[in-house]
């Protein structure tokens, strides 16, 4: 619960703020522009995490919300390190492939949409 507090709900509030600033800069809205991608990759990655690293160390979840204030407290911009060293190599170079996936994914969504869409209007 804490990890997700301060994991995804400061991090949230502090982009609606730099949304809604004025004097934000693209600096600001790159920043955590780039903590979401990694934030986002961690959320795919946790369960193997926690699966691995629970076991290993007790103080797993302790760990884990140091890290994610290490992602986004401007001293450390964790997330811009590892998004610049990991990610950023690994999206370019399956970019083509992502893309593709997406493009496939969103199809079989219209088309699951414009089935669904008669028995709806005849349900209602």
């Amino acid at each position: 619960m804490i990890s997700s507090v301060i994991g995804f709900l400061y991090p949230a509030y502090m982009s609606f703020k730099a949304l809604e600033s004025k004097t934000a800069t693209d600096k600001d809205f790159r920043e955590w522009l780039t903590y979401w991608v990694v934030y986002s990759f961690l959320v795919v990655v946790d369960p193997i995490l926690s699966i691995v690293f629970f076991w290993l160390n007790p103080f797993y979840y302790l760990i884990k919300v140091a890290f994610y204030i290490a992602l986004f407290h401007p001293r450390t911009r964790g997330a811009s390190l590892i998004y610049e060293r990991y990610l950023r190599d690994f999206l370019k170079r399956y970019e083509s492939h992502i893309d593709e996936g997406l493009r496939k994914f969103n199809e079989g969504i219209d088309s699951t949409v414009n089935q669904a869409k008669p028995h709806i209007a005849n349900a209602a």
